[in-house]
């Protein structure tokens, strides 16, 4: 994958300042999630292949490479989660997020996937913890996760809207200094 082209300064502020008790509601959910996370990779991939414009991309993909990567960006997030270490989870989804946004996925999609994705873990959730206000922490948690991931993504299709509106000035101005030459 490329490197994002995004400045540093503006990475860093995606970076979440959580309070304790958020902190908190992340590990609980996270508790849960990472039992049973290859499946849930596995079910996101299947939606994504779903997605017309993803599934021909994402079937060329090996499935050594795909689990690979499954497994970095659980890595990156449980370092995050964990350790703090928002940084290279960040850095990781938004340069998978652009591509996504360069295959043409719309970012409405998203939010769909992530529907899914709370809809397929929740039983889960609610198995573990039998309800209860350990049951409310780690659906809180899950939102907030899913609200910081949420944010990476849209600053990666803004990034990547960005880069192809440079493009499209680049080009206009190129055709522009072309047809002032042939004046």
């Amino acid at each position: 994958m490329m490197k994002p082209v995004m400045i540093k300064e503006h990475i860093e502020k995606l970076i979440p300042v959580l309070s304790e008790k958020e902190k908190q509601e992340i590990s609980v959910f996270y508790r849960v999630y990472e039992k049973y996370a290859d499946g849930f990779s596995e079910k996101m991939t299947g939606y994504l292949k779903a997605l017309p414009v993803c599934g021909k991309a994402l079937g060329n993909i090996p499935d050594a490479v795909s689990v690979a990567n499954g497994n970095l960006l659980r890595e990156l997030q449980k370092a995050a989660i964990s350790k703090g270490n928002w940084l290279p989870y960040i850095e990781h989804q938004l340069e998978r997020d652009m591509v996504y946004a360069r295959l043409g996925v719309d970012f409405k999609s998203w939010f769909d996937l992530n529907l899914l994705a709370k809809n397929d873990i929740t039983p889960f959730l609610e198995q573990e913890y039998a309800g209860g206000e350990t049951l409310f922490s780690a659906l809180s948690g899950m939102n907030r996760l899913t609200d910081i991931a949420m944010t990476i993504t849209g600053a990666a299709y803004l990034q990547e809207k960005e880069e192809i509106i440079r493009g499209f000035q680049v080009n206009i101005k190129k055709l522009t200094k072309e047809q002032e030459q042939k004046v």
